[in-house]
């Protein structure tokens, strides 16, 4: 193995505080994937425990003094779309979002809407799994009815909130969650959500592949993409699936996940041109780990408490992934280059200076053009 370059082996050595690094380095960057809604930004474990207090507006502060300044909150099933809309009101210029209905929560549109619709809280936690099948599968003219709804509802939801909606998604396909929905469905409603959600705004898309081979981008060829385009998120395919995301003019977006292997990482730096790539965490998950192979070029990190001890206000959780961390994703992509040897003959600090802003460009020429 190549020795790290010495820039990084020096950052290794010390942690730079936040707030430091924020106002030093006036950092530009946008998440585009935060899973905001999820209970565990609300102090609450995903068996429903309140393990702490809710810091939900410490976890912004943070992102604010890391330089993030726009976050995309995942739409992912109906009910969390409804949420996260009325979470982006309460943060307007900051926070936007995505509606959509992501492939392992499909099965939910078999299932009858319930009307009227509950008044949605923005802060208002629930445990919401994906539904998985009903114990009893509906006729072909209920599913056609329960569907129609849905879908009906889900461009209400669009339409009358355009000031926050500003993708449709999380939409694609998902082979690890088969067992909640059937690839069929799935592919289904992928289908149906990118005809009748993306044909009637022309919004870009927010996409979900994982695990599901070629089939994908044999949907979305099939199906064709809105002038606007989209970004897959997470991506985790393989090269062949990568050239046809990338000849469809889609762009990429990675998270700590990409990093976790030399072997993914160098196939992620290569294969991606920067023109094309975005940065994401997809907290709470993905988060950057010292196992990792990325883990070496980060040099922001943030002052995290265990989990089994008392809870602390204004400090980070262990293990659990926040917008704030970004930084480290653009530490890691930017240590990975170097690496490998695949930028040009710039110093460090100008390095992540140009990716930073290239990226930053990427985000706002499709969300916000």
């Amino acid at each position: 193995m190549a020795s790290f370059p010495f820039f990084f082996l020096k950052c290794i050595a010390r942690r730079i505080e936040p707030m430091q690094s924020a106002s030093r380095n006036c950092r530009k960057l946008l998440d585009i994937a935060v899973n905001l809604t999820d209970c565990v930004f609300r102090g609450i474990d995903w068996k429903g425990k309140q393990t702490h207090k809710d810091d939900f507006d410490f976890v912004l502060q943070r992102a604010r003094d890391s330089g993030i300044q726009k976050i995309l909150v995942s739409g992912t099933n109906l009910e969390q779309c409804e949420r996260a809309i009325a979470l982006c009101k309460l943060y307007p210029g900051f926070l936007y979002c995505t509606v959509g209905v992501h492939p392992a929560h499909c099965a939910e549109f078999l299932m009858p809407l319930e009307f009227p619709r509950p008044t949605t809280s923005a802060t208002a936690v629930t445990i919401n799994p994906p539904f998985g099948l009903p114990t009893s599968l509906p006729t072909f003219d209920e599913e056609t009815l329960n569907s129609t709804a849905r879908l009906n509802h889900l461009k209400d939801l669009v339409a009358n909130n355009r000031d926050v909606v500003v993708a449709i998604g999380e939409i694609g396909l998902d082979g690890a969650e088969v067992a909640y929905c059937p690839m069929d469905l799935q592919e289904k409603y992928f289908a149906l959500q990118l005809k009748e959600l993306s044909g009637a705004f022309k919004l870009p898309l927010f996409l979900h592949s994982r695990e599901c081979g070629m089939q994908f981008v044999e949907v979305l060829g099939s199906c064709g993409v809105p002038g606007r385009g989209g970004v897959v998120h997470s991506f985790n395919g393989s090269h062949e699936e990568l050239k046809c995301i990338l000849d469809l003019g889609l762009y990429v977006g990675l998270n700590a996940s990409a990093f976790r292997t030399e072997e993914t990482a160098r196939a992620c730096c290569e294969q991606i041109p920067l023109s094309r790539l975005m940065l994401e965490t997809d907290a709470p998950w993905c988060d950057a780990r010292k196992v990792d192979f990325g883990y070496p070029f980060i040099s922001t990190h943030f002052d995290a408490q265990k989990r089994s001890s008392k809870f602390v206000e204004g400090r980070c959780v262990e293990r659990r992934n926040e917008p704030c961390h970004l930084i480290q994703v653009l530490e890691e992509y930017c240590g990975a280059l170097g690496y490998f040897k695949l930028h040009e003959d710039v110093d460090d600090a100008s390095l992540i200076e140009k990716v930073e802003s290239s990226v930053f460009r990427n985000c706002n020429d499709l969300f916000f053009p």
